[in-house]
């Protein structure tokens, strides 16, 4: 058994290439706004950090006094990431052939 996780891969589902298609849109979307490294995010705009231990707070603690980009002090960017993720479709299948890796 192996995972078809490309969205171009022949024989994949329309119904999942869409679904995969959107979850892609709205990763974009979210990563105009945060940058993830390690355990952290981080505020493209104006360099503040969270940390995963923290995630269950909301960010506005974490902005720079100078971001002037606060949409939303409310804002759980770590629940927003998992949220967007948990929508990706994984479909598999069994190979025929046993060469394939």
């Amino acid at each position: 058994m192996g995972f078809q996780d490309d969205c171009g891969r022949e024989g994949r589902p329309e119904e999942v290439k869409r679904i995969n298609q959107t979850v892609e849109a709205e990763l974009a979307e979210w990563a105009k706004r945060w940058e993830l490294d390690g355990v952290c995010i981080i505020c493209r705009n104006c360099g503040g950090k969270q940390k995963l231990s923290d995630s269950g707070i909301p960010f506005e603690n974490h902005y720079e006094k100078s971001c002037a980009s606060i949409p939303d002090p409310q804002q759980y960017p770590f629940g927003d990431l998992g949220k967007i993720l948990s929508g990706w479709h994984v479909a598999l299948w069994w190979f025929d052939d046993e060469d394939h890796c």
